[in-house]
C-alpha cells in the first residue's frame, strides 16, 4: 500500500489496519481520513451510539457540506472524493433513521491523545509491515479510489505543436494556433 489509515477502538482493542490507496488525483491524506472514517462507520453500524474522533478538520468540513446540501457532488462544487463523501452520508442518514446517535469531532493531532497515537502509529504500519498483519485485521478500501471525472473536464488530446516565434513578418503570419481540446464522454 502506498497510502494507509486505521480505526482503533480502545475498548474493545481493535485495530483495523486498511489500505487506503487511491489513483492518481484521490491518493491523499484527506483520502486515509475520510476511508477510516467510513471503515469505523461500516464496521460498528449496529451500535446504538457511535463516537468518531479525527485529527482532520478538513474531513469533517468535506462531510458536513456533502451531508448538509443535497447536491453538492454535482458541478460546479465537484470534490474528487465525492463518491467517498456520498457512502459516508448514506451511512450516517441510515444511522439516523434507525434512531442510532453518530458524533464526529475533532481532536488536536500529536498531543499524545491516546487514541489519535494508536491510529497514526498503526496506520503508518498499515503501509510499511501491511503483508505481516494478521489478515483478519487488514482491510483494502475501494470504494472511490478512482475519482469519476465531471463532464465539465477539459482535457488535452495530444500536447499542441510549439509556435514558432514571429519575427519580422507580423501576427497575422504566425503559426500560433490554438490547442486541440476534447471533452472526456
Amino acid at each position: 500500500p502506498q497510502l494507509g489509515a486505521a480505526v482503533v477502538h480502545i475498548p474493545t482493542r481493535t485495530t483495523i489496519y486498511i489500505d487506503a490507496t487511491g489513483c492518481e488525483e484521490t491518493r491523499t491524506i484527506m483520502r486515509a481520513e475520510l476511508v477510516a472514517i467510513h471503515t469505523a462507520l461500516t464496521r460498528f453500524a449496529d451500535h446504538p451510539w457511535v463516537g468518531i474522533f479525527t485529527d482532520s478538520l478538513s474531513s469533517l468540513h468535506a462531510i458536513r457540506l456533502h451531508h448538509h446540501i443535497p447536491g453538492l457532488s454535482v458541478a460546479p462544487h465537484y470534490h474528487h472524493h465525492t463518491t467517498l463523501l456520498q457512502s459516508i452520508s448514506h451511512q450516517l442518514e441510515a444511522r439516523r433513521e434507525n434512531g442510532y446517535s453518530t458524533s464526529l469531532r475533532k481532536i488536536r493531532a500529536h498531543t499524545q491523545v491516546r487514541g489519535n497515537d494508536l491510529a497514526d502509529t498503526a496506520a503508518k504500519l498499515a503501509v510499511t509491515d501491511y503483508d505481516k498483519l494478521p489478515p483478519h485485521q487488514t482491510l483494502r478500501v475501494d470504494i472511490g479510489a478512482i475519482a469519476p471525472r465531471p463532464p465539465f473536464w477539459v482535457m488535452y488530446t495530444s500536447k499542441p505543436a510549439m509556435p514558432t516565434p514571429a519575427l519580422a513578418t507580423g501576427p497575422r503570419n504566425s503559426t500560433l494556433r490554438p490547442p486541440r481540446w476534447t471533452i472526456p464522454e
